[in-house]
């Protein structure tokens, strides 16, 4: 898998887990975004691209903040963060990070 793709994938993973979490389906969640109901199913598996207009409308759809969605997307190697199951977590080793 690139690493393009796995941006993607996580992006799909975050979107899906916050639909799920509003209890709609993709078909309600595509209607209520006026986005196409195979284009999100895509979205979610990580499969196409998304446009920032299109990031838009789902992110408006799930009431939720554009970065709070994209948040370490793309993920980026910091030597005072370790990565764990697609979670960022600070170090604990006592630094402040300066």
């Amino acid at each position: 898998m690139t690493t393009k793709n796995f941006e993607l994938s996580r992006l799909g993973r975050r979107i899906r887990r916050a639909r799920k979490l509003l209890g709609l389906s993709q078909e309600g969640f595509a209607t209520k975004c006026r986005i196409d109901r195979s284009y999100l199913a895509g979205l979610e598996r990580g499969e196409c691209e998304v446009t920032f207009d299109v990031l838009c409308l789902i992110c408006d759809g799930l009431d939720c903040d554009i970065a709070a969605m994209t948040k370490e997307i793309p993920y980026t190697i910091d030597s005072s963060r370790s990565w764990y199951d697609g979670a960022i977590t600070e170090k604990k080793n006592g630094s402040n990070g300066s």
